[in-house]
């Protein structure tokens, strides 16, 4: 069964997000008194007897909407993730290749990029503008009967969405030397073993403008200077 973990302090946007049809069948905890998404996603442990019951969590933002019901993919979800013992973290979109020496955005690794990513915004006429960004194809399939899911093997994903055994995320925290609001989902990702992409579709309702922040260039040279002096396991090979 799936939770979901949604670091909000907004209650507006987290009643929208857990009122989302989409969302009914899943099990939903925010989290929304730590100071930024590195901490929440930290404190998962914290939640282990609120979590009996559940062996998948899903890790998502109050402004990320799913397009189908997450419940329903659950059968083909658990193919990908027991096909390896290896812990895994999925997500949506992300590169194949990743090397921090030469650049920490995942999105410039052209011809290494996998999934989509649907996006929406209001303009100032209230009017919605929505735009799908499709950042590469899927190269692998997982089938239970007539039903598939594509996948692709990833060196990181984004974190809008990431999905993964509630076993790993408890007792052993890949965003354990994650800090800020920021690359959480790089750290995280180079701290697995193994690391996949997935053709679920949701709405992502969020521009990135984060991105603009002095914040956000200051743990971006954190993760190059902890990518360089071996922070990362083994199996990250820079």
């Amino acid at each position: 069964m799936i939770a979901a973990i949604v670091y909000s302090n907004r209650p507006g946007q987290f009643n929208k997000f857990k009122e989302h049809p989409f969302h009914q069948k899943m099990k939903i905890i925010q989290i929304s008194d730590a100071k930024n998404i590195s901490e929440a996603y930290q404190r998962i442990p914290e939640y282990k007897e609120e979590l009996k019951g559940y062996d998948k969590i899903v890790l998502t933002h109050d402004d990320v909407f799913f397009k189908s019901d997450l419940v329903d993919s659950e059968p083909l979800i658990d193919g990908l993730l027991l096909h390896s013992e290896k812990d895994t973290l999925i997500g949506l979109a992300g590169s194949k290749r990743f090397d921090a020496r030469i650049c920490i955005y995942w999105w410039n690794y052209l011809g290494s990029l996998t999934g989509t990513v649907d996006h929406a915004k209001y303009n100032k006429d209230g009017s919605l503008k929505r735009w799908s960004n499709s950042y590469g194809p899927f190269d692998h399939v997982v089938n239970i009967g007539e039903k598939y899911l594509w996948y692709s093997k990833a060196k990181v994903i984004d974190g809008l969405f990431i999905l993964a055994k509630k076993d790993y995320l408890v007792n052993r925290n890949p965003f354990r030397n994650s800090r800020g609001n920021h690359f959480y989902d790089i750290r995280a990702s180079l701290n697995t073993p193994r690391v996949l992409v997935m053709d679920f579709r949701v709405e992502h309702f969020g521009l990135g403008d984060s991105m603009q922040s002095n914040d956000y260039v200051q743990e971006g040279k954190r993760l190059l200077v902890d990518s360089k002096s071996g922070v990362f396991p083994e199996h990250y090979n820079i």
